[in-house]
């Protein structure tokens, strides 16, 4: 990510979507409908490595992460990141096209699952549901929000 970029999300008064999906024309449309029907920013990775290191930089206020990545699924890296300091209480959803799968997965850790093919209003309508919650309660160790989608 260039520096410029990277600053300019640092600096963003609006909330920072992290898009993490290696599949460029998914990625694509998910950055394109945050734009465009969000007044949220989007900043789209290819994998979970290179969603911890964006990390460093940059604390997202929610995760959207595809199941099957390159090095590790989505569940893996959410998994990392709950060990992490700054990031156990990070809203996150993940999304699958076998979703029916993942559901003890899902519901273990309280995560909130899309299907794929993504339908563009149960998206939209999810983030904010998910922002919605997380404006409700304080941060605290072990909320949870699961909107069983």
């Amino acid at each position: 990510m260039p520096h410029d970029q990277e600053a300019a999300f640092r600096a963003a008064p609006v909330k920072t979507i992290l898009v993490v999906e290696d599949d460029a024309a998914i990625a694509e449309f998910l950055s394109l409908a945050i734009a465009q029907e969000t007044p949220y920013h989007s900043l789209v990775v290819a994998d979970g490595f290179e969603a911890l290191r964006v990390m460093q930089h940059i604390k997202p206020h929610l995760l959207l992460i595809d199941y099957r990545l390159p090095h590790m699924n989505g569940i893996e890296l959410y998994d990392l990141l709950q060990k992490t300091p700054g990031y156990e209480v990070l809203p996150t959803i993940i999304f699958s096209a076998s979703l029916e799968k993942l559901e003890d997965a899902l519901k273990g850790r309280h995560l909130v699952g899309l299907r794929k093919p993504l339908e563009l209003t149960d998206l939209l309508q999810t983030i904010e549901q998910v922002f919605a919650a997380r404006a409700e309660v304080p941060d605290e160790p072990g909320r949870t929000t699961n909107y069983g989608h």
